[in-house]
């Protein structure tokens, strides 16, 4: 049995697709890294950058419209951008990636330093989706994804000042 977010072959994931032949016009498509839809209440759009590299716009402004769109009364929408050191050809753990900014209701926002992208999916989760249980994000492969009780270890203390951190976003 597959685990979710594992990568099955890595020969096909190395294979570079070439969009040349797909642009209309001026426009060319643009890829989004990763994309959680949480029981259709929460849309979670994830794109990481290596260093400190600027998103080009055309990305930028999909994100955006993408997350505008998408918006309802219903369902909360947040686009995320994280940044990365590892060098080509190494593996990134996209957990741990630093989150520098992110996008929802309209506008884009910058974290308080240390928020990691699990860090950041945890506090979305607890705050967008009242009625997940812990257990639904929870990974026993992952580290950054393990949830305990409130309190019940020196880590959480952690999270729970990372919590504090969006308390004063939209996400709040």
């Amino acid at each position: 049995m597959d685990e979710h977010g594992a990568i099955r072959d890595r020969r096909l994931l190395r294979q570079v697709k070439n969009f040349s032949g797909l642009r209309i016009g001026a426009w060319s498509p643009t890829d989004i890294d990763a994309f959680y839809d949480l029981k259709d209440r929460v849309f979670i759009f994830i794109e990481a950058k290596h260093g400190d590299s600027e998103m080009p716009t055309g990305q930028r402004l999909a994100l955006e419209r993408l997350c505008d769109a998408c918006a309802t009364p219903q369902r909360r929408t947040i686009a995320l951008q994280a940044r990365h050191d590892a060098p080509a050809g190494d593996d990134i753990d996209m957990g741990a990636l630093a989150v520098k900014r992110y996008y929802t209701r309209g506008a884009w926002r910058v974290p308080k330093s240390g928020l990691t992208l699990a860090q950041a999916l945890r506090i979305i989760v607890r705050k967008w989706l009242p009625i997940a249980k812990k257990t639904d994000y929870t990974s026993s492969s992952s580290q950054h994804l393990a949830a305990s009780p409130r309190g019940s270890s020196p880590g959480v203390a952690r999270i729970n000042r990372d919590e504090r951190n969006c308390d004063e976003s939209p996400m709040a």
